[in-house]
Formats: C-alpha cells, structure tokens, sequence
C-alpha cells in the first residue's frame, strides 16, 4: 500500500512540476514575444536624440543604427540588418536633414560605395558604355554616343511594337494588378524626382560655374512645375498612385513611407536608385562634375518609359506622368539636350590641363545613373518556375487556406486564400511573388531562416505539400532575391579611375561664415536665432552701398534649401518658393510651355539678384556676414522656419529693393529688372501669404522675419 502511495505522490509531483514549468515557459515566451514586439517597434521608432534611445531596450539594433550613421559599419554588425533597411533609413533622413545632420557622413560613404560598384560594373562590362565609347573627352565623340544610345531605344521600341502586333503579350505588365504592384514599388524613385540637382546654383556655388550650373537649375525647376503644382512632377506622381488607389503608402519624405507595416516594399533596385540620387546631390561643392555626368545619363530616354506608357495605356490607367519625360527630357531642346550642352559648357570652360580629370569625374556620375536600375526587380525564369507552382497548388488547395485569417501585403494585402484563388490567381501572380518577397515568410537571401522553408520542412504545417524539387526552386529564388543589393563596401575604384584624393569632409555643424564657405555642403547649426544687423560704427557712403548690395547678393537664400527636397516641394509653400528663386534668379516669367533650350541658346543675359549685385559670396560686406551665415543655417531648416523665411524673403523685396533704387548707382536697366524681379516674388508671396491668413501664430513669425530684415536696412543707411 506504501509503494501505492509513493508511486501516486511521485506521480501528483511530477505533474506539478509539469504544471509549473508550463506555466513558467509560456510566461517566458509570452515575454519574449512581447520583447519582439516591443523591440520592432522601438527600431521603427528609432531617433536622434540620444535621450530618447536610452530608454529603449534594443541595444544591438541601436548599435548597428548608430555605427552606421557614424559611418564605421563592421560586418558583424550588418549580419544583423540589411543593406537595404539602413538604405530605407537613410532615404528618410536625407529628405529630413535638419533633423538628421549626422547622415549626411553616411551619405558620402554612401554615395562613395555605389561610385565604385557602377565602374567596376561599367569596366568589366562588353556592352557598349561611355568608358568604351568615349575614353577620352571630345564633343563630337560625346554627341555620337549619346545618339547611338537613343537609336538603340528607338530600334529596341520598333522591334517591341512589331512583337505586340505579331500577337505577342504585354513584355512588362503582365496584368493590371501586377502595373499597379509596379507603380506602387516605384515610388521612391520617383518621389525624389530631380533630387540630384537639388543642390546646385545656390548662392554659396561658385561664380565661374553659374553660367552652367544655371541650365541644370532650370531643369530642376521644370521637374518641380516651374511653381506651378500641377506640373510638379512628384504632385502628378501622387495623383497617380491615387488614381489605383496606392496612396496610402504615405508621402515621400514621411517615416510611413519606409515602413514595412504601411509600405511592404522591399525592392533594392528601386530604393538604391533613389539613394544615389539623394546622396550625390549633398555634396555639390565637391562633386559637381560628377552631377553633370548623372544628369547627363539620367535625362536621356530609356526604352522601358516607352514601354511603360504603351502597357498603362493598355490597362486603361493614366500614363501621363511617363508621357511627360518622354515630352520634355527629348534630346532637341529638352532637358536632355541642356544636359549635354551644360556638360560641354563646362569641360570648355577648363584650362585644357584639368579636361582630362573632369571628363573621368564626368564619366564617374553618368555611370552611377545608368548602371543603378531604378525600375523594381524584371521577370526572371525563377519568376517564372515558382508562378507555376504556386499556380498548379492552387487548384489542388482550393479553399484549404480558409482559416488563415492574416494578410499577405501588410494592411493592404489580401488573405492566403485570396491570392490562391484558382480562378483569380492568373491575373496577379506575379504580384502575390513579389508581395510574398516582401513578407514575414520570407528572409531575402537566406531560405534557411524563411519561415516559408520550413513549414516545408519535417514538423512544419506544409510537410510533404511541395515536392523537394519545388522547394528546392524556392530556395533559389529566395537566394535570388538579394543579388541587386550592393553593400557598403569600398573597393577605392572611383580613386583609381578618376585620381581623384578622397578625404572625409568635415560634416560637423557650422555657424560661421569663413566655415560655410569653405565647407558649403556642411549641416547647418539648428535653432540659429536671426538677429537684424547692428552696427557699433557709422558706415560711410561707400560702405553703406556695399553694405546694400551685399544684402541684395543674398537675397535668394531663403529659400534655396527647400528646393533641394522634391517630396516637401510639391506644396503651395515649395511653388511659392520656386516662383520666388525663378525670379531671384533671373529666368524668364512662368508659363504654360517649358522654355526649354531657349533660355540656354537666347544669348539673354542672366539678370538674378547676385548678377545685379556683382558681389560673389565670399566678398560679401564685412557688417552684412554674420546675418548671412545666420541666414544659410535658418534657410537649411525650411520646415522648422517656414514662416520665419516667408517673412525674410517678403523683407528683402520690400526693403534691400527699395534701398537699391535709392543709392543711385544701379543702372536703369538693373532697377528695372529688380522692379520686375520685385513684382513676381510679391505675387507668389502675397498668395501664399493669404492662404495661411488663419493662422496667427504662423504669421507672428512671418512678421518678425520681415521685421528683421526691415531693422537691418534702417541701421545701415541710418
């Protein structure tokens, strides 16, 4: 009887003891789960300031995120994020640098790495390219090669068409739910439309490249609508994601638009395309042959936009956003032709010693255009092999997947059983592997760790469903999955080709006005408080005229940094801002038609502020120079003083311009043009001015910005 009650109570304590650690071990992992939870959102959520990330318990990731921006990424480190989530990090920032200063390091790294991947990728390459085409600079060699390229597209569009007509099927959308996939993956692309010109013909760009820096100005400013909304490129972009009702993925430049949850895009051709396109425009002081180079490339046609508008058109959605650069990037007197002449321009402008240096850097940034894809990852055979076998499953597990209540695609997704629907399967195939790509199942690269594999796998709910030849084409497409990236890793190619020295830059904040001269593309310091010009000494005639003109020679500056920021511009305040800098700058008043090459081959003199003043920068008045440095650092921070600049800007109009006619020395044909220059820029202000009539905190600021500029003319002349 003993033995029975000994045996019962070891019996009763094991199941306690079972009970126990049950419990324990789902506490356990129901915290772990938590901290999963807790540690994704964290990372989403990740910021800048030092005080907030100590209170977040996600020290690895945190680490990566920080070593990265401080650009000394090891590789132990990347094994635990990718490439293309810092890349997804860094697109966010660099289109909100006045909050992030400290990217704009990375950004160089950055931008180096992807230099030397596009020449090595151009050097070991046997198709025809400029290295091959052109090696050494000559206009007419140039000109050639650029032609043979565009007969090639339009030989490419031919040979398309005949294929269409000889009964071929669409080569690009192979459905409408597939064109809509693609617009939507685009996106990055296309909402830093004109970026990497963005830094250009500001008042800190040297004098002797204005002449061509202007050209490349104009074209950034056809790409934002020349201030008119409804040509701003990036505008009419959102208006087509809105038309398939995509727009939900969040504005460019907002932290919705990198998240996985809002935004499950995961398409590396199309967010290092975007990349290189926001990075080499930080740096236009150090890289400006390099800009003309990609500009050159990038305005040139491709034949896939011509394929794209015939596809769209045949799925009955609006192809107008592509018809428009096919219009106005054509190689007559389109952007593509001012990029060219913009280009030769400035190779001719160099002592004949310096061409051959130029021409390499040249080529170095028209290589970074045309060897980074920026359309989301083509068709391929795996494509092709795992549609079929997802499509013959299908109708084998029709209705199975019933249950399973979670989306594939994030919030706008569909359900298992949706996308698995035999009857409608065929027409977005194509669409379900991609947004399987971009979800939970997947780990890109790496089928060991994809949870798809294994609940393929022994113990997994889809044992034996998929035959090992089946899974072993999904782990090759799996793999497949990663070969656009291209890490952070320096090979120094871009060193060796161009001969180039390569040295870090400086990229600590700045307030002084030597400082930014030397180091223009420098982050600005932020919560700079602009104080009106004081004066501890009478000025004398001459230097009160001085004093003038140099304010005059700034005058534009308020604005020049929101301009470099296509998803922010396309607003009411980045269209005010663009007929404000059209005008400041000398090009010729808005209109329906594009002028085009005109402005380039019309032989008008440039009649902006600083050709007026004929004061470059860096000769500025003494008294004037800590106002102007106080400005740079406000105008680099647009969102933070949006009404504070209005307000500047409406005060130099009104007061540097009046004070201009009043020393005398301006001739008639300079008061004219600033009279003119006066009445567009109080056209655009005032409109915006009335639109923001509601807010009164807004326009508090916006005064106490004319105010200033008011006080600082009255203590110099007075």
């Amino acid at each position: 009887m003993l033995s029975v009650f000994s045996s019962l109570f070891a019996f009763l304590l094991f199941v306690y003891y079972w009970m126990v650690n049950s419990i324990k071990k789902n506490i356990f992992n129901g915290f772990n789960k938590k901290k999963t939870i807790t540690d994704q959102f964290a990372f989403n959520k990740v910021q800048k300031h030092s005080s907030y990330r100590n209170t977040l318990k996600v020290t690895a990731i945190i680490n990566v995120y920080d070593t990265y921006f401080k650009g000394h990424l090891t590789e132990d480190l990347t094994a635990l994020i990718s490439q293309l989530d810092l890349d997804k990090q860094l697109y966010h920032q660099l289109q909100n640098l006045e909050h992030y200063p400290e990217a704009l390091h990375v950004a160089y790294n950055r931008l180096l790495s992807l230099f030397d991947f596009t020449i090595d990728s151009a050097r070991t390459s046997s198709s025809r390219n400029i290295l091959n085409a052109v090696p050494t600079f000559s206009s007419a060699a140039l000109t050639k090669f650029l032609d043979d390229e565009y007969f090639d597209v339009t030989v490419g569009y031919k040979e398309y068409l005949e294929r269409r007509q000889n009964g071929g099927s669409r080569e690009l959308f192979p459905d409408v739910t597939y064109a809509k996939y693609w617009l939507r993956t685009v996106a990055p692309v296309k909402y830093v439309d004109g970026a990497w010109i963005g830094g250009i013909h500001r008042t800190t760009t040297n004098m002797m490249y204005r002449s061509f820096t202007k050209t490349l100005w104009q074209i950034l400013s056809e790409e934002l609508g020349d201030g008119d909304l409804q040509k701003n490129h990036v505008w009419v972009y959102r208006q087509l994601l809105e038309s398939i009702d995509a727009n939900d993925i969040g504005r460019g430049d907002s932290k919705d638009f990198i998240s996985s949850f809002r935004n499950a895009n995961n398409d590396v051709r199309v967010w290092t395309g975007a990349i290189a396109q926001l990075c080499i425009s930080l740096f236009p002081d150090m890289f400006l042959p390099e800009i003309l180079g990609f500009n050159m490339s990038y305005e040139s046609l491709p034949l896939h936009l011509l394929i794209t508008i015939y596809e769209l058109r045949e799925l009955n959605i609006d192809p107008y956003y592509f018809v428009l650069h096919v219009s106005i990037d054509n190689k007559h007197s389109g952007h593509a032709a001012m990029g060219i002449n913009a280009v030769i321009t400035y190779i001719t402008s160099l002592p004949i010693a310096e061409q051959s240096t130029a021409w390499k850097r040249i080529q170095a940034g028209f290589l970074l255009a045309s060897e980074l894809p920026t359309t989301p990852i083509p068709y391929s055979d795996l494509d092709k092999s795992l549609e079929k076998i997802f499509g013959e499953k299908s109708i084998a597990a029709h209705s199975i997947h019933a249950s399973c209540l979670g989306k594939i695609g994030g919030r706008t997704g569909m359900k298992l059983n949706d996308w698995l629907d035999p009857l409608l399967y065929p027409n977005h195939s194509l669409t379900f592997l991609r947004t399987l790509a971009d979800s939970q199942w997947i780990v890109r690269g790496e089928p060991e760790r994809s949870k798809l594999v294994r609940e393929m796998k022994w113990g997994g709910r889809m044992f034996g469903a998929f035959t090992s030849q089946e899974v072993s084409i999904l782990q090759a497409w799996i793999r497949h999955l990663t070969q656009y990236e291209i890490p952070m890793k320096r090979t120094k190619s871009y060193e060796t080709f161009t001969d180039v020295e390569i040295k870090l830059p400086d990229t600590s904040l700045t307030l002084n006005f030597n400082s930014i001269l030397t180091r223009p593309s420098a982050p600005r310091c932020p919560n700079v408080h602009l104080e009106p010009i004081s004066l501890l000494v009478l000025l004398s005639s001459e230097e009160k005229t001085d004093a003038i003109l140099s304010l005059l020679s700034i005058s534009a500056i308020p604005f020049e940094y929101l301009s470099a920021l296509p998803a922010k511009c396309a607003s009411s305040y980045g269209m005010m801002a663009i007929r404000c800098l059209r005008a400041l700058y000398g090009f010729l008043p808005e209109s329906d038609i594009c002028a085009g090459m005109y402005e380039v081959t019309s032989n008008q003199p440039a009649y902006g502020v600083i050709e007026i003043a004929r004061i470059p920068l860096e000769n500025i008045s003494e008294c004037v120079r800590e106002f102007a440095a106080q400005l740079l650092c406000i105008s680099a921070h647009p969102e933070q003083n949006e009404a504070i600049l209005v307000g500047i800007q409406h005060g130099f109009i009104e007061y540097v311009f009046q004070a201009c006619e009043e020393i005398h020395l301006l001739s008639s044909t300079d008061l004219m043009n600033l009279f003119n220059i006066r009445r567009r820029c109080r056209k655009a202000l005032d409109h915006y001015i009335e639109e923001k009539n509601a807010d009164s905190h807004w326009l508090t600021d916006m005064f106490k910005g004319k105010k200033i500029v008011q006080d600082s003319v009255y203590n110099i002349i007075n």
